[in-house]
């Protein structure tokens, strides 16, 4: 069973933009009783490639950045991420990942935490309702998103790395 993770956004501007997004009002019947004011993360890719030699495998670039792609349903954060979009605001954007623990409980264990980010595209997506595999989907939009620095902290193991884009260092 896959184990979703949980998005909060707060906007320089707008203030707390996740606020809500997972209540009654927002999602209808996909609610999550605990992340109420999170937003539910879909799916989620993210690649930082450095540049190397091919030949010798001698690094020849910083790590250079590539918008990390977060899909989510249409919620009560929609028009808010638009309005962040179009005005250039900066966001302080948590992601926190969930697993199964050996007692059987969810746990939070790795934790994404993003300083000064930005919305460089938001696309709505609208699944082939004709398509019998994509029935059970969702109205979805793909946020594609910029950090400015990002820290990644393995909570459970107790380590951490972090890195400002567009830094260079090291």
């Amino acid at each position: 069973m896959a184990i979703p993770a949980y998005m909060i956004i707060e906007g320089q501007n707008q203030g707390e933009i996740s606020s809500g997004a997972l209540s009654e009002d927002s999602v209808g019947t996909a609610t999550q009783d605990g992340h109420e004011d999170e937003i539910m993360i879909q799916a989620f890719y993210h690649h930082v490639p450095r540049g190397t030699n091919e030949q010798t495998g001698q690094i020849t670039s910083m790590p250079s950045m590539r918008p990390m792609q977060i899909t989510k349903m249409i919620d009560k954060a929609t028009p808010l991420l638009h309005n962040a979009l179009t005005t250039g605001e900066q966001l302080d954007i948590t992601i926190n990942w969930y697993r199964i623990s050996a007692s059987g409980e969810e746990e939070l264990y790795y934790v994404m935490e993003m300083e000064k980010a930005v919305l460089v595209d938001i696309e709505t997506v609208l699944p082939s309702i004709g398509d019998p595999t994509q029935a059970h989907l969702g109205h979805m939009e793909i946020l594609h998103i910029n950090p400015g620095s990002i820290t990644w902290t393995h909570d459970a193991a107790g380590t951490e790395g972090a890195y400002s884009f567009g830094s260079t260092a090291a």
